[in-house]
This record gives structure tokens, C-alpha cells and sequence, in this order.
């Protein structure tokens, strides 16, 4: 979820510091993949680390359309390697309008914090 948004997150560990790219596009489609680097929350950063996350973008996923994607890592001397499932694209579902017809929302808050002076 990003705020009350379903979202797809896509995630990717290495042994070695890389930059992590994630290539989608409309599955079963001759258009062009469109792009993103996994630095989290500041896509197109390109960190360098190990870990890697990222978030399709939201306009993509209101879409009722179905994704395939691969990633793409480069490592810090520039050599890049291009990550699918076998010879095959990964593939996303598009499950948000079951999700969010099976989703109960409970009204839950917090009690007030208490702010102690300085000491």
C-alpha cells in the first residue's frame, strides 16, 4: 500500500554494490519497456547497495492491465546483467479490485503523546 493506494513492489538482494533498474511494461505487448531505478522511495537515485526496493508507479497500477518486467543491475565498474525468469519475462496480476473488495477498514488511533522537557 502506499497511502490507501495498492501498489506492486518489486524487491532485489546481490552480493556485490550495484544500481538495480526494474524494465515493465503491458504484458503480451510490443510496446517499449518504461523504467525505474529500486532506490525505495526516491526512484531514479541510483543508489548503489545491495539491497534493493522500489514501488510501480501508481498510475500504472490503476490501470486494469497485467505487467511483465525484468531487472537490470550494474555493478560499479559499469558491466550490467539482465535478470528473468528463465527466458521469460517476470509477469504481475492485476488482484486490486478483489483486494480491495475483501478489505475491512477499522476506525484505530492512537492515544496523545506526552512531550517531557529537556533535562
Amino acid at each position: 500500500m502506499l497511502n490507501d493506494i495498492e501498489t506492486v513492489q518489486a524487491s532485489i538482494i546481490t552480493n556485490e554494490n550495484v544500481t538495480a533498474q526494474l524494465f515493465y511494461r503491458t504484458q503480451n505487448s510490443d510496446e517499449n519497456f518504461k523504467s525505474f531505478y529500486l532506490d525505495g522511495f526516491s526512484q531514479d537515485v541510483k543508489v548503489v547497495s545491495e539491497k534493493h526496493f522500489g514501488i510501480l508507479p501508481i498510475s500504472e497500477v490503476l490501470t486494469e492491465v497485467n505487467h511483465e518486467f525484468y531487472f537490470e543491475v550494474t555493478n560499479q565498474a559499469g558491466l550490467k546483467t539482465i535478470l528473468k525468469d528463465g527466458a521469460n519475462y517476470f509477469k504481475s496480476e492485476n488482484v486490486i479490485e478483489n483486494n480491495i473488495q475483501n478489505r475491512d477498514y477499522n476506525d484505530l488511533s492512537l492515544p496523545a503523546g506526552r512531550i517531557f522537557p529537556k533535562q
